[in-house]
């Protein structure tokens, strides 16, 4: 008996990892359902391992948005814009693919220290965008076009970016590579993180920049639009009638 309710407790061992417990929840919780309406006064309850996953699950979740809008209020406080974190931000979901990518090649499966390692990936993914739009906010400070800064941002800026996410994909090579026993729950974040950097920081060089262009481009098409649509109401006399308009009035001679 919990808190003078009877109680059965039923359970299974998967025979190895292999096993998708999850996956066999969510089959069999129809099933149970279909049990336990049938005698009134059951219910059930997943415990064990599957409601450590659905609880971390939860966790993840208000942890990702936690971490988003921290990243955005860091980076919209040296911006001072509101516009621009968006497009140092826009990296983090190829990063996700990039990192997703990894496990295909390394052949893992993702598990929560994937998404940990997903996590810590933003992070790092955020400092190579970073240094991009900074310089081209500093180029278009100095009166350069918005694609000449872009042009240039790219040739000065592919070194420090490059080294920074090689030297940290190196770094974590020998984890990723590691066969010990001990290594095997830190391969997975590894992978995601060091797989995640590669592949972000290649698009983050062609993305970025374009992100900027097509942004000054649509912002030139709304502002035309709403010159138009407010030049009425600015100019109030431009519809008034004038006197050859004006069929009632005379002339004099």
């Amino acid at each position: 008996r919990n808190d003078r309710a009877e109680v059965i407790r039923i359970g299974a061992q998967p025979i190895d990892e292999t096993v998708d417990i999850i996956g066999i929840s969510k089959e069999l919780t129809p099933q149970i359902q279909e049990l336990c309406d049938e005698v009134e006064g059951i219910s059930y309850q997943w415990m064990g391992y599957v409601a450590e996953a659905k609880d971390s699950k939860r966790r993840t979740i208000i942890g990702s948005l936690a971490l988003v809008f921290v990243l955005y209020a860091l980076l919209a406080i040296p911006f001072k814009s509101m516009v621009q974190p968006f497009f140092v931000l826009i990296a983090l979901p190829f990063g996700i693919i990039g990192a997703l990518l990894g496990h295909l090649i390394m052949g893992l499966t993702p598990s929560y220290l994937s998404i940990f390692g997903m996590l810590a990936l933003a992070g790092v993914v955020v400092n190579d965008s970073l240094v991009l739009v900074d310089y081209i906010n500093q180029r278009t400070r100095e009166g350069m076009t918005l694609l000449q800064a872009c042009i240039e941002a790219g040739g000065k800026r592919f070194r420090p970016i490059m080294l920074t996410s090689v030297t940290t994909f190196v770094g974590l090579l020998p984890l990723m590579l590691e066969t010990s026993l001990q290594a095997q729950f830190l391969i997975p974040m590894a992978v995601s993180l060091g797989f995640g950097v590669v592949f972000a920081t290649a698009i983050t060089l062609y993305l970025i920049p374009c992100a900027l262009l097509v942004s000054e481009d649509c912002s030139r098409v709304l502002n035309a639009i709403r010159h138009w649509y407010f030049q009425p109401f600015r100019n109030p006399s431009a519809g008034a009638p004038t006197s050859r308009d004006n069929p009632d009035e005379q002339t004099t001679g």
